[in-house]
């Protein structure tokens, strides 16, 4: 299994879609896109970056420091604390860790998690991004 950092995999696999013409506007206005991924134990993670996401930087870039993490199949410990919390009137932690947003994850962290899942399972990852730009359109 070839281990991919998560810089690498955005930089192979990041769609972008620029939404103005409007040259002031043009780096605001676009639609990035990364394949949902997965690992090879089964680990699943959405990972997003671009302009009105949370990354870092803001923007379609050569190199992030920081990637926002979404919907992770199970409950990771290692990117536990970026958790978007919910709580109840009486304070009490009801977050659902497979249901939330992990915003400014930093690569570092990303890539201690693929690495800890085995990394990066490119082909299946690729097979079911396969439909992502109908989708996305």
């Amino acid at each position: 299994m070839m281990k991919t950092s998560i810089n690498e995999f955005i930089k192979n696999n990041l769609k972008v879609k620029v939404l103005s013409e409007d040259p002031l506007m043009k780096h605001m206005m676009t639609s990035s896109r990364l394949p949902h991924i997965v690992c090879s134990d089964g680990f699943e993670m959405s990972v997003q970056v671009g302009y009105s996401l949370y990354s870092e930087p803001k923007k379609v870039a050569k190199r992030y420091s920081a990637v926002e993490i979404g919907y992770p199949s199970d409950h990771e410990p290692l990117i536990e604390k970026y958790a978007e919390s919910f709580y109840k009137e009486d304070e009490m932690d009801v977050t659902d860790y497979t249901d939330t947003v992990y915003p400014y994850v930093p690569v570092k962290i990303v890539n201690q998690v693929l690495k800890k899942h085995g990394g990066i399972d490119l082909t299946e990852t690729l097979r079911r991004s396969d439909g992502l730009s109908e989708e996305v359109a």
